[in-house]
């Protein structure tokens, strides 16, 4: 949920469900099971925004500056940052900011390896 809602952006997210829903409604009755599942999707996806969770390079603790800080430069501060966003929206590494300073320093030499 979170990575869709990365990658689509709050407002197309939502758009997006009302739009599966809408189609939804439009087919035969005998599908309109599947709106308890868009119900599900936006409760959850509300839920996540409600708690702050992040999903977003906006909710990291850290940002470019950090990583400027940590000796990054020019692409690999995003490429960093979009590692590091993955790395808590998978539970690899809590959004807190000396976990990811840390964990950025260990990606640091893979990130510029090109791996």
């Amino acid at each position: 949920m979170k990575k869709k809602l990365r990658r689509l952006g709050e407002e197309t997210f939502f758009d997006l469900v009302e739009l599966q829903r809408a189609d939804n409604l439009a087919q035969s009755g005998e599908f309109r099971f599947r709106q308890e599942n868009f119900d599900y999707l936006e409760k959850t996806a509300k839920e996540i925004l409600k708690e702050n969770e992040c999903f977003s390079l906006r909710s990291l603790c850290v940002n470019g500056n950090d990583m400027i800080a940590l000796g990054f430069c020019g692409k690999e501060i995003g490429k960093i940052l979009d590692f590091l966003v993955e790395a808590v929206i998978e539970k690899e590494a809590e959004n807190e900011r000396d976990a990811l300073l840390s964990l950025a320093k260990s990606e640091k030499e893979r990130i510029r390896q090109g791996t």
